[in-house]
């Protein structure tokens, strides 16, 4: 009943990968799910932020501040 996946980095296709895995792991009757990063080196944020926006219902999930205020972006999930 508990899925495992392990995410080692945050590649340009994690995303695809991560939600063929909780397919998978879906079909096989999983009722709740580790998630581990342990060791993650990071990657494309563009990534992390698709896998982020998965698992969480609301927020901000990254923000960042450049020296112009064009640079300034922010990333929310999407319920």
């Amino acid at each position: 009943g508990i899925g495992y996946v392990r995410l080692e980095q945050f590649a340009e296709d994690s995303a695809k990968e991560l939600d063929r895995a909780l397919w998978q792991l879906h079909q096989a009757g999983m009722q709740s799910l580790i998630l581990d990063l342990r060791g993650n080196p990071g990657g494309y944020l563009t990534s992390a932020i698709e896998i982020s926006d998965r698992f969480l219902p609301a927020g901000v999930i990254v923000s960042t501040r450049g020296r112009n205020p064009e640079d300034n972006s922010e990333e929310t999930a999407n319920y």
